[in-house]
């Protein structure tokens, strides 16, 4: 009885500590309102990238507000250098976001100058992950301006700066400067080490992205050599038959549609109208129901080039009028904001999924690596149990007094039930929901179990010393 009492007291007081709850953090709107310092400044850049997605202009605001506050500080503190590097650290990143914002709005001039802005603070306060942001960044304006050579040279610096999680992402961006240079060779040797990096990360979304890309530079290759059927389109054909896979199990119904065109223009290359036909139509489907003019666009042409072969010239003139209406809706001065808006919105969607599925494969490296050291430590207190109770069932053969056999047998049988408690902690706290009552009554069950072990036990140790 007494060793109950003992250990529903220990029961009682292990219920106690974990019935405290973790002290939560302060939202992000309570450290605006009272913060003092540049995490008031970090509060403003979080909160706008937590919404950019949905409210594009209250996050540009917030990235405003961020600067202007940051700015401020700077001009009125003059205390420690890391202070000032924090402060200004922030300055960047915010300022980088608005470049960011202005890019995707299509205002290509004000994020080049934000960008460079923001890479002259990193490197003034030798920010080295900031500044290969920063270059990166700067290399994708270039990009999109066909300035190739200097895309590449960013692209290449912010390499060498860039983080092990970023360096797939820039090897890729480099592959496709490469493409667009039409140095397909080159643009290979960048896109299959990031092929390697981002099999290694699981990311899915961006595999999918990289398969296209490396399937467009096999099939530029074959072009150059004049060889419409080969291994070098076999391969092409392998690669985007596996971005369509990836994309069909993300249900990226975009990219879908773009796999299932561009495997439709690879059969309609290698001679396979009739074999191209139901795939360009189901390309076709798909983009009519997302909307998107560049997809449309693209599916019509591949159905132009079909129904052409196959001389059906109804369905060639409807599909070329559709293509000629997407097309000049995405040229359109006037809608060319709005497509760009589209699709960057697609452009949002997509990052997201991709940071989403590397918080993932993050959350489940760390499970995996808990779970390892787990299994270690249980197998080693298992080990370290049955040598004790070993001990405790050789006192026979040591002469020892009652009360000494008495006070092993009870630590044994409390090490013993605290082990328990351990392992059996998760289920219990899934079961009850964390409810302290409902924990206390399990707890106090395991206790029950062992006492009747403890007293036999307990008598036969006894009889056995006396």
């Amino acid at each position: 009885m007494r060793y109950f009492l003992t250990c529903s007291c220990i029961i009682f007081a292990s219920l106690v500590c974990q019935a405290q709850s973790r002290e939560r953090i302060d939202s992000l709107k309570n450290i605006i309102s009272h913060g003092i310092d540049s995490s008031v400044i970090q509060a403003y850049v979080m909160w706008g990238e937590e919404v950019y997605l949905q409210h594009a202009d209250s996050a540009l605001s917030l990235f405003e507000d961020a600067v202007t506050l940051a700015r401020l500080m700077l001009e009125e503190n003059d205390e420690s250098n890391q202070y000032r590097i924090s402060l200004t650290k922030s300055l960047s990143m915010a300022i980088n976001n608005i470049g960011y914002m202005h890019r995707i709005r299509g205002n290509i001039i004000e994020a080049l100058e934000y960008y460079q802005e923001s890479l002259r603070l990193d490197r003034e306060i030798g920010n080295k992950s900031g500044e290969g942001t920063s270059l990166n960044n700067l290399a994708i304006i270039h990009r999109m301006q066909g300035d190739y050579d200097k895309a590449l040279e960013y692209f290449l610096a912010s390499l060498e700066l860039s983080k092990e999680s970023d360096r797939a992402t820039t090897l890729n961006n480099i592959g496709l400067v490469y493409f667009y240079k039409k140095q397909y060779d080159e643009s290979l040797n960048y896109f299959e080490p990031s092929y390697k990096l981002r099999l290694a990360s699981k990311n899915k979304q961006a595999l999918g992205v990289l398969l296209v890309n490396m399937a467009l530079a096999y099939e530029r290759r074959a072009n150059e050599e004049g060889m419409v059927n080969g291994p070098l389109i076999d391969t092409c054909m392998v690669y985007l038959n596996r971005s369509l896979a990836i994309r069909e199990e993300l249900n990226d119904r975009n990219g879908i549609s773009h796999s299932l065109t561009n495997i439709a223009r690879m059969m309609i290359l290698q001679g396979k109208i009739n074999e191209a036909l139901p795939i360009a139509l189901a390309s076709m489907k798909i983009a009519e129901e997302i909307g998107y003019p560049r997809t449309i666009s693209a599916a019509a042409d591949k159905l132009v080039m079909i129904y052409r072969r196959q001389k059906k010239w109804k369905e060639t003139l409807e599909m070329k009028e559709l293509y000629v209406s997407m097309n000049d809706s995405v040229k359109n001065t006037s809608t060319q904001k709005a497509a760009i808006r589209q699709q960057t919105q697609h452009e949002f969607e997509k990052e997201q999924m991709i940071r989403d599925q590397e918080a993932k494969d993050q959350q489940r490296h760390e499970r995996e690596k808990m779970a390892r050291r787990d299994n270690l430590q249980f197998s080693v207190i298992f080990i370290a149990i049955l040598i004790l109770f070993g001990g405790v069932m050789s006192l026979g053969f040591i002469n020892v007094n009652e009360r000494m056999a008495e006070g092993l047998i009870f630590f044994s049988f409390l090490i013993l039930f605290e082990f328990f408690l351990v392992l059996a902690d998760p289920y219990i706290d899934t079961w009850s929901g964390g409810a302290p009552g409902v924990k206390l009554l399990f707890n106090a069950g395991i206790a029950a179990l062992i006492f009747p072990l403890h007293s036999f036990f307990e008598i036969w140790l006894k009889r056995r010393i006396s």
